[in-house]
């Protein structure tokens, strides 16, 4: 556990909440992933990761000074790391463990669209803070409920991550 992220972590400003949560309401995906660990009895952990993409990277950088991450360079849209000619270069900005922690509790308010997406991303990262990843009756079950749920939430044509009434036609 980074506890030198913790102190490091500030507040944001309202106008930057706000900013974020509509960046990530139209561009980032919330997920729970699995890393090998072999030091764990089951050979993996759970993750909790905020993935933003997009060609904008003045906007990925001015994210990464604020929040940290890991920010890449992709250089096609198909994700290869060789410049292919006539595509623009793709950046990618990712939150992990932690940080998704502390950042969701201030941008979850400013949300719109995927609002039960951070919710479920929320719980999922105090469960990993609480247990440490250590296995507990019914901790997997609950994880990946949730992580079944954000995958449904982040398919495609899934809009506002809500089921949208059915329109009858007459």
């Amino acid at each position: 556990m980074n506890h030198s992220f913790d102190l490091a972590f500030r507040q944001l400003s309202d106008v930057e909440k706000a900013y974020m949560a509509g960046l990530f309401d139209g561009e980032a995906t919330f997920m729970i992933t699995t890393n090998k660990a072999g030091k764990c009895s089951r050979g993996f952990i759970y993750s909790a990761r905020i993935v933003i993409q997009m060609t904008n990277k003045q906007v990925l950088q001015y994210l990464h000074r604020l929040l940290r991450g890991t920010l890449q360079t992709l250089h096609s849209p198909s994700l290869k790391k060789m410049p292919v000619p006539h595509k623009k270069t793709m950046y990618r900005l990712t939150l992990c463990g932690n940080k998704t922690r502390l950042l969701l509790p201030q941008i979850l308010p400013y949300l719109i669209v995927k609002k039960q997406h951070g919710r479920l991303l929320l719980e999922a990262t105090e469960l990993f803070y609480r247990y440490q990843n250590h296995v507990e009756v019914g901790y997997d079950g609950r994880i990946e409920k949730m992580r079944s749920e954000l995958k449904k939430l982040n398919m495609k044509g899934n809009h506002l991550g809500l089921d949208q009434p059915q329109v009858k036609e007459t």
